[in-house]
């Protein structure tokens, strides 16, 4: 079995972010799956932030469940089956996830993201926004933000989980 998918007991999509923060595209994601014993099947950059770091949380690196689903038409993951995920709060992130209604009266320290996905970042430009000034992620992992070749990218690289696919997703800070 390859690395991950070894030690964290099945297929795992690894993200490697930033210390909470990365520049546009800098973070890593490897997909390690069980039948692959020589490394990751596939490779793609992305985000492990949101498009506005005082608006959303940032979830915290961690083990959580994962399947393959859709998001606005697209594969994606959604990650701990839509239920509660911790943020991260200090000193890059001291609102904790002021978004989150589930949020309202609880201090930051506590706040909780939920509905996180896996999903494509935007394909058509190199921002975090669309057009219209909305947020790409309010709090989800994106894959890359760019040209036009960006969503031809993320299909070839989705395509490599298998149909009904279930697993794990470990965002982790290192590597």
């Amino acid at each position: 079995m390859g690395e991950y998918a070894n030690s964290l007991g099945g297929d795992v999509l690894v993200a490697y972010g930033g210390e909470g923060f990365e520049a546009m595209n800098e973070a890593r994601f490897e997909l390690f799956l069980h039948t692959n014993t020589t490394g990751p099947t596939a490779t793609i950059s992305g985000n492990t932030v949101p498009s506005d770091l005082e608006l959303f949380g940032t979830i915290k690196p961690g083990l959580d469940k994962a399947r393959l689903t859709t998001f606005l038409g697209l594969p994606a993951l959604l990650i701990n089956g839509c239920r509660e995920i911790p943020v991260l709060y200090d000193v890059l992130h001291p609102n904790g996830n002021p978004n989150n209604p589930a949020n309202d009266g609880i201090e930051p320290s506590e706040h909780i993201a939920d509905g996180i996905y896996f999903h494509a970042g935007s394909w058509g430009r190199m921002t975090r926004w669309t057009r219209d000034e909305n947020p790409i992620s309010e709090g989800c992992q994106t894959a890359a933000y760019g040209d036009s070749k960006s969503h031809r990218v993320y299909r070839a690289f989705m395509r490599n989980f298998p149909r009904g696919w279930e697993g794990r997703y470990y965002l982790t800070r290192s590597k």
